[in-house]
């Protein structure tokens, strides 16, 4: 114990460390049912298969209800043993914990990211399940205001809002947090082997500092993809300026650099629709009110400044890991 507070003080403060060494603190939220078992395990099979960045791993499931009433401080208790039964059987190391709440996801969600942890040992990406039934779930809280609380299909209790789940992904952005969405009703679990030829096709959109490309070279060193998955990168620009060529060479320069194995395809979406919505400004909830920049347009102002050596280039992709610890 004394050797473990004497660590956490000892790097407190620190926690703007060098942005190579980040690694993902994991906080997932799972929906689970009256008992605590995760309505779908698929989210808890995908933080698994992060333990190889050798981070945090933090299980929540939020409810509705407060602990003034009676025995929900047990029930709470009892929910949290089998969620983390399941953690187990997905061979999920980490914490758990069952959180009742009369205030809204949004809220509760925010509030288990900033107290979850211990000083820099904090939850710095957070991996929420896609909405399946979003399209029955987009007058919930009309419903609650009328006392009649939609259920899902299985009769469970709908945990959020489209709108309060909405409202969840744009705090996490401006709290510099990164996301992750699962959406899929399928997804590779321990025992499994990805098929001879798979891959793991990784859209490299905006300059993100990189997430995307380090959270899938994590998930491909596990046992289930090691040996038949191969990456590939998929750089999107969106501009005239961008030539192709230079951005496949500029790409590959830099995976070498940091020595991830991936082919890479270079895709333009130029004068499609699609285009103009990589434009965000800051009342669209841009974190920091910063625009988004296409991956093109980074790699193209990089190698225009000629000033910059190859290493503070580097640098500079992986800049954002920082300001998401």
């Amino acid at each position: 114990y004394k050797i473990t507070t004497a660590i956490l003080a000892g790097v407190t403060g620190t926690e703007n460390f060098h942005a190579k060494n980040w690694r993902p603190q994991l906080l997932t939220v799972v929906d689970t049912n009256d008992v605590g078992t995760p309505l779908s395990n698929e989210g808890l099979a995908l933080a698994s298969q992060f333990k190889g960045g050798r981070g945090l791993n933090m299980v929540v499931s939020i409810k509705h209800g407060s602990f003034l009433n009676p025995m929900t401080f047990e029930l709470s208790q009892q929910c949290n043993a089998r969620l983390k039964a399941c953690m187990e059987k997905e061979r999920l190391r980490g914490f758990s914990e069952v959180i009742f709440t009369e205030s809204s996801f949004s809220e509760a969600v925010w509030s288990a990211v900033m107290h979850s942890g211990l000083g820099p040992v904090s939850p710095n990406t957070v991996l929420l399940s896609w909405m399946a039934d979003w399209r029955r779930r987009m007058n919930i809280g009309q419903d609650r205001q009328q006392e009649n609380i939609d259920l899902s299909d299985d009769g469970t209790v709908s945990p959020c809002s489209v709108d309060e789940y909405v409202a969840t992904l744009k705090g996490l952005g401006l709290m510099h947090r990164a996301v992750c969405l699962f959406k899929g009703n399928k997804f590779p679990r321990i025992g499994d082997i990805a098929p001879v030829g798979s891959t793991i096709d990784i859209y490299w959109i905006v300059d993100d500092g990189g997430l995307c490309l380090l959270l899938s070279y994590i998930i491909s060193r596990n046992p289930i993809w090691r040996r038949n998955v191969h990456l590939q990168v998929f750089a999107v620009t969106t501009s005239t300026k961008d030539n192709p060529r230079n951005i496949e060479a500029s790409v590959v320069d830099f995976l070498q650099q940091i020595r991830i194995n991936a082919s890479v395809h270079v895709v333009n979406i130029q004068g499609i629709e699609l285009a103009d919505d990589f434009r965000a400004r800051s009342n669209d909830g841009c974190p920091s009110s910063v625009p988004i920049v296409t991956i093109g347009e980074t790699l193209r102002m990089d190698k225009d400044d000629h000033s910059c050596s190859s290493e503070s280039s580097h640098d500079n992709l992986f800049s954002n890991f920082s300001r998401e610890k």
